[in-house]
């Protein structure tokens, strides 16, 4: 993006980061500041409304605060961060909606401000959750403009560890913990860089490889037949992924990262140009840890219940497969991801056309398992071999 200032035009944007946590979206926010040469201003949405008491007027003044002080600096960079703590008013009841609407139409206001000639804001509002925003800010002119903020593939791995690793270990090849640290987000990564060099300097002496080592790879302290169960269940997304021609896979690893027991890494052929079949090979591919659970014990909560688990995965590719591209019998856009998640919320019917395609993929997903299950004790090894 070039400094619009620099030639003589204000500083008028809008845009939305989306990503999983700690991917770095408020660290893109700091890089665009300083590749623009503006100032930043950060705030938070969620600190808007917990700060003196949530007060529907202190909230206000809140919102109406951070725009003003940002614009004062102007031209400048406002980012938001959190701005999934301003709720949908589509999924409040009235009882609710009656305090949220003076809260968002302010936000509204504001931001409609932010693009004014007078506000010379380029303005960034970070999300984890982007199916949780008000339709209102992400209409055209405000933040519909996405960015979405990835976890790091391998290459970007060992980029963000050199980077926070500086001076340290200057010739050392860091290609393998590309691999080892698959399911890693920039702020993981990040962690594993600034306690390599603690570690080091506790013990008198320069960075040495096995203290990134002992970061990348803690040593396992989980029961033995969890990490089999964790192995067996990453293993049969990487052995589905291969079956069903999903893509190419990256790795496949056991080693905990937050709230991910393990990780499997497939990088899809053509996302931007999937068949039906194609998608529902993913969505296979995404509940093959679940039916590994099921044949080799019984279901777990090991598939989560988060937005970025195996089930919400799947659900959001068939949700969004009817309701978004026209792959699933009807042509009817009834509208984009975010949308098509609430369709399940809202619509009865499309939601039990979503849970019908669940359950015959599940089904699949169990027989694809059951018909490799001698290639699985191969994946599994390898998987618990990265440990």
């Amino acid at each position: 993006m070039a400094r619009r200032e620099a030639l003589g035009e204000p500083a008028r944007e809008v845009r939305s980061a989306r990503g999983p946590p700690g991917t770095g979206k408020t660290s893109f926010c700091v890089s665009l500041a300083k590749s623009l040469k503006l100032p930043l201003n950060i705030t938070s949405a969620s600190a808007w409304f917990s700060a003196n008491g949530g007060y529907l007027g202190d909230v206000i003044a809140a919102i109406n605060s951070a725009f003003t002080n940002a614009s004062a600096t102007g031209p400048a960079v406002l980012f938001i961060d959190e701005l999934d703590a301003v709720l949908n008013r589509d999924t409040l009841d009235s009882r609710h909606r009656s305090f949220w609407t003076p809260a968002v139409t302010a936000l509204l206001l504001a931001l409609d401000s932010a693009v004014s000639s007078s506000a010379n804001l380029v303005v960034v509002g970070a999300t984890n959750y982007p199916d949780r925003l008000d339709p209102a800010l992400v209409r055209p002119g405000r933040l519909n403009r996405v960015l979405n903020i990835r976890m790091p593939d391998a290459d970007a791995i060992v980029g963000i560890l050199r980077q926070h690793l500086g001076d340290a270990l200057p010739e050392a090849d860091l290609t393998p913990f590309g691999i080892l640290g698959g399911g890693a987000s920039g702020a993981d990564i990040a962690g594993w860089a600034r306690a390599a060099k603690a570690a080091a300097r506790s013990a008198g002496r320069t960075v040495a490889m096995d203290d990134v080592v002992r970061q990348v790879c803690p040593p396992e302290t989980r029961p033995p037949e969890t990490v089999r169960a964790i192995a067996r269940h990453e293993a049969s997304h990487a052995v589905l992924g291969v079956v069903t021609a999903t893509g190419e896979l990256e790795v496949v690893t056991v080693v905990e990262r937050g709230s991910f027991a393990g990780c499997t890494n497939v990088r899809l052929q053509n996302p931007a140009m999937m068949t039906s079949a194609q998608v529902d090979a993913l969505a296979v591919t995404q509940l093959a840890g679940r039916a590994a659970d099921e044949i080799w014990g019984e279901p777990t909560s090991g598939a989560r219940g988060e937005r970025w688990s195996d089930l919400a995965v799947a659900t959001e590719l068939l949700a969004t497969k009817a309701a978004s591209w026209g792959l699933s019998g009807s042509i009817l856009y009834r509208g984009d991801r975010a949308e098509a998640q609430a369709l399940i919320r809202a619509d009865g019917k499309f939601r039990e056309g979503v849970e019908h395609d669940l359950n015959r993929l599940y089904a699949r997903a169990l027989r694809l398992v059951r018909e490799n299950t001698r290639v699985l004790p191969v994946f599994s090894r390898g998987a618990k071999q990265t440990v």
